[in-house]
């Protein structure tokens, strides 16, 4: 868990989620065609949206219309004849936006106001993040198969020191150095039993299940820490219906991760904050699954605790990334694993010394 209480468990935390567009979209290819004076002639749609343009405004204009290192790359090749390789721009669309583009120049015969240049662009940007994401696929899938490999071997080695922890105290029912070896084998169970769920794929029950009252129950199950701590419950549910379908047991899970997380982030007489709400397609993260229909359910996990740095964001469910004394690392990589299954995206927003906003959305699915 992370920043003190918290850990991994799901982004794109700033880790952003896994995006769900196909390879036609990330290596989507457009044109952009000049003449020998370096007037802008043609710009396909597909470039002129990498470029954040649409395609009519550029027509006629001057390369200078372009971005500055696409522009220079063009009036290079108007100059010089000769075949030129391809490069990768970074493109800067906005002061929040930027893309990185593969161009290809290719040289014409055409003179005056006839064609004389194309410039074949690739987007890259949605490419590289397609790679990022198989590599981190790849890393998990080895990491699990040495963490399972790992798990079991401690498993079957704490039979035998657990079955002489219990005949010692059998015999010498006083010994504290014996009941501190027991509770630490305790712990080390608990420690194997999250890597194995972790590591080995889980039995996925489908029906329909009210999020409602999922979010009421893990509530009751974190119900003595936060009786311990004073801390104070607010339910904000605006979603007239919030049925999604998935397994309820592990969606329990999933949220009793996200709810004890937020609990140790803070202090005697914090806030938990839950709430659901419908929303259109139109207001939803990128990265979000697209479902059959055009509404989905956010559900937010809000805590009033001590925040996350920034520089942690990005880690936030990596497995075994943790800064909590004593934490293993995995509560919120198995929350992630859980709702992937469910075909639900997980965000998160922080700030220091003043709390953590965990947002789930779900394909909102018919209520039966």
């Amino acid at each position: 868990m992370m920043s003190g209480p918290y850990g991994p468990a799901a982004q794109p935390g700033n880790e952003s989620p896994s995006p769900s567009g196909g390879l036609e979209e990330g290596c989507a290819c457009g044109a952009v065609v000049l003449d020998a004076a370096g007037s802008i002639l043609t710009v396909s749609p597909a470039a002129a949206k990498m470029l954040g343009r649409q395609p009519d405004e550029l027509h006629g204009l001057p390369l200078d219309q372009l971005p500055s290192p696409l522009a220079d790359l063009a009036r290079d090749a108007l100059r010089d004849t000769s075949p030129r390789p391809p490069q990768e721009l970074a493109l800067a669309l906005s002061p929040q936006e930027s893309a990185l583009i593969h161009v290809l120049p290719v040289r014409l015969a055409g003179g005056g106001n006839q064609p004389a240049l194309v410039l074949v662009l690739t987007d890259r940007s949605r490419t590289r993040s397609l790679e990022a994401d198989l590599q981190r696929l790849d890393r998990l899938a080895n990491m699990g198969a040495l963490a399972a490999s790992m798990a079991h071997e401690i498993k079957n080695a704490l039979v035998a020191v657990k079955t002489f922890t219990d005949l010692t105290l059998s015999r010498q029912p006083d010994s504290e150095l014996g009941s501190m070896a027991r509770r630490e084998l305790s712990r080390i169970e608990s420690i194997v039993a999250q890597v194995l769920r972790f590591a080995g794929p889980s039995p996925f029950k489908t029906a329909p299940v009210r999020l409602r009252e999922v979010l009421d129950h893990s509530v009751r199950l974190a119900q003595h820490r936060m009786t311990q701590k004073a801390i104070r419950l607010e339910r904000d549910y605006q979603a007239e219906s919030d049925w999604v379908t998935g397994d309820e047991y592990q969606l329990e899970q999933a949220f009793v991760n996200l709810i004890l997380n937020a609990v140790d982030a803070m202090d005697v007489g914090g806030t938990l904050t839950l709430s659901t709400r419908v929303q259109t397609a139109d207001n939803l993260p990128a990265a979000l699954h697209e479902g059959e229909s055009p509404y989905h359910l956010c559900v937010t996990v809000a805590d009033t605790g001590v925040g996350i740095p920034s520089e942690h964001l990005a880690r936030m469910f990596e497995p075994f990334f943790t800064t909590k004394p004593g934490g293993t690392g995995l509560g919120l990589a198995i929350t992630r694993r859980i709702l992937e299954a469910h075909r639900a995206v997980i965000s998160v927003e922080s700030e220091v010394q003043r709390g953590s906003t965990f947002r789930v959305f779900f394909p909102l699915a018919a209520r039966p």
